[in-house]
């Protein structure tokens, strides 16, 4: 995260505690955390290699589709921000968030929600929250962000 120039902010009450379990998922993540019992996060980086650019949203979009059900009658909904929006809140030249439910093989939960950060020359970043209830706590809004450049 540190090469990548990314921050993560933890909450005041570290509710969040890395995973001891780390599982095959079909996709490899760098971090897991929990917070029994019905909020699970997965992080992963992709640094940006010299010379050969990411694609992100065609990894984002690959990304969701492996990780959401293949129920037709459930939705996944995503949204992009603004450039200026990414920029000041994330440092994110590009900021996409999905909603779905995810896939039964994947996680037991019952949704949710991917939050995708890309800045050219340094990487993308997934951040899944899987969980149960109505609404995320709002410290999932800006859980990370890029180091805002001077």
């Amino acid at each position: 995260m540190k090469r990548m120039g990314l921050e993560f902010f933890q909450p005041v009450e570290r509710w969040m505690k890395p995973a001891l379990d780390q599982f095959e998922h079909g996709v490899d993540f760098d971090l897991i955390l929990h917070s029994p019992p019905d909020i699970e996060v997965r992080v992963r980086l992709e640094e940006e290699p010299p010379r050969r650019p990411l694609h992100p949203n065609v990894y984002i979009t690959n990304l969701v589709s492996t990780l959401a059900t293949n129920d037709q009658n459930e939705l996944i909904r995503m949204t992009a921000y603004q450039l200026d929006y990414a920029r000041q809140t994330y440092g994110a030249d590009l900021a996409i968030y999905a909603d779905f439910v995810p896939k039964q093989s994947f996680s037991s939960a019952p949704q949710g929600r991917i939050l995708c950060l890309y800045r050219q020359g340094e990487g993308l970043v997934s951040y899944v929250i899987l969980y149960t209830g109505e609404e995320l706590d709002p410290f999932f809004e800006l859980p990370l962000m890029f180091d805002r450049e001077e």
